[in-house]
């Protein structure tokens, strides 16, 4: 008997993809060829999970919160498991729990994350309430582009200026640059262009939901799971 249920190919994705199911155990898998950047976005992430065990925690909790409120599926207007993870790595960098790593090992020299002497003392659930609070208001989403390769928000004056853009809808939604195919590599990707209006506002809506669920405590409410991710 096959292995997999729900087995369907995305044909017009920028990267093609067969997804389907593990019929053992529920979980959603992904199959693309000769995709060696999807290799390095996996290594890297690995790697920052690596450098707080706090983060790879934090990563999944966040991806797990996604998929149940309908917010983490790219080919439905809303962002990508791996934009999730890069959002989350970067509020981390903010907050000084996750350095700015170099994009290739053989390269590396961590920028050491900014002094904050209490960071070591948050935990899961500190670092996840700063998560969505810094989404809801942490940084002006309409005017910069989230950059994990240097932890800082790039203009999207200068991004649109890099992609050779002169209009764009950039405007209006979060942006998220991705990091090895970045502003200044000649051929950058923003993670956030496959969200449709409905959907920006979808995960805005959803990220001002967590953040009240966090503040009552309510974990129940804050994962409950309404399909559909």
């Amino acid at each position: 008997a096959p292995a997999f249920d729900e087995v369907f190919a995305v044909t017009r994705a920028r990267v093609p993809v067969v997804k389907c199911v593990d019929r053992d155990s529920g979980l959603g898998v992904d199959v693309v060829v000769n995709n060696a950047t999807a290799v390095e976005n996996s290594t890297l992430l690995r790697r920052y999970a690596e450098c707080d065990s706090r983060a790879r925690h934090v990563i999944l909790l966040v991806k797990v919160w996604a998929k149940r409120r309908g917010v983490g599926d790219a080919h439905a207007g809303t962002l990508s498991s791996y934009a999730h993870s890069l959002l989350t790595v970067f509020s981390l960098q903010q907050l000084g729990v996750l350095p700015v790593l170099e994009l290739h090992p053989s390269q590396e020299r961590n920028v050491p994350p900014p002094a904050n002497p209490n960071e070591r003392r948050l935990g899961l659930f500190a670092l996840l309430t700063h998560h969505f609070a810094f989404l809801a208001s942490g940084f002006d989403a309409l005017a910069g582009c989230v950059a994990v390769r240097s932890g800082r928000v790039i203009p999207k004056a200068a991004w649109l200026r890099a992609a050779g853009r002169r209009k764009s809808p950039l405007g209006w939604r979060l942006s998220i640059e991705d990091p090895f195919e970045h502003v200044d590599s000649g051929m950058p990707h923003d993670l956030g262009d496959v969200l449709s209006e409905r959907g920006d506002e979808k995960l805005r809506a959803e990220v001002a939901r967590a953040v009240e669920a966090l503040e009552q405590r309510d974990l129940g409410r804050l994962f409950e799971d309404i399909g559909g991710g």
